[in-house]
């Protein structure tokens, strides 16, 4: 028996394991990832996906999902910082009005007491505020320049697609001045806003 158990054993152990599937971007600035209708697997998915949400004027998606994340958030954390202070004396204000009146609004429905928690609020509430500006910024590129779509639709259609590791780039040989670059986050590509490569001193 021990020759027949041991064949068991090894017949399992050699079983190729069931590729997962890869795990999808995340929420973003409370906009999920729409990978059947905006595609992220490769450079180029994503560039076709990014001139879909312009023509659809979803903006907001676009900076979200297919903008290169750090880029996003270091810009939200600039322009939310400023409106903090207003934001945090509204608040106080608020808070003040529902101590006020307890039976309108009970304890558990109030802002809360607790400094912590209470600046988790503010600091929310200022980084959503500023992702909406960041969006009209986004919005008023595109109105501004609206040769950018075109040029987007020539390098996908005609383009050169190169990836290297986490990064790629798509040039065109009618279009020596500039590229587009794209920079792989777990297993999805976003477009990383910069038109040349980055000079090293």
């Amino acid at each position: 028996m021990r020759p027949l158990l041991s064949l068991l054993v090894a017949s399992i152990l050699t079983i190729p394991a069931v590729a997962q599937p890869p795990v999808p971007p995340p929420t973003r600035y409370e906009l999920a990832p729409q990978l059947q209708t905006f595609g992220q697997a490769t450079p180029k998915e994503t560039l076709a996906s990014a001139i879909k949400v312009i023509e659809k004027e979803r903006f907001d998606f676009l900076a979200a999902q297919l903008i290169e994340y750090k880029f996003i958030d270091s810009r939200v954390r600039d322009r939310a910082k400023p409106l903090e202070e207003a934001i945090d004396a509204d608040l106080r204000k608020q808070r003040e009005e529902q101590r006020q009146d307890p039976i309108r609004f009970p304890l558990a429905t109030r802002l809360p007491d607790d400094p912590k928690e209470f600046a988790a609020i503010v600091e929310k509430l200022a980084k959503q505020r500023a992702f909406k500006l960041i969006v009209k910024d986004v919005r008023g590129t595109f109105i501004e320049h609206p040769d950018h779509v075109k040029d987007f639709k020539k390098f996908l259609r005609e383009g050169i697609f190169t990836e290297t590791g986490d990064s790629a780039s798509c040039t065109h040989r009618e279009i020596k001045d500039r590229a587009i670059y794209f920079k792989k986050i777990g297993e999805w590509w976003t477009i990383e806003d910069k038109q040349k490569p980055e000079t090293k001193n």
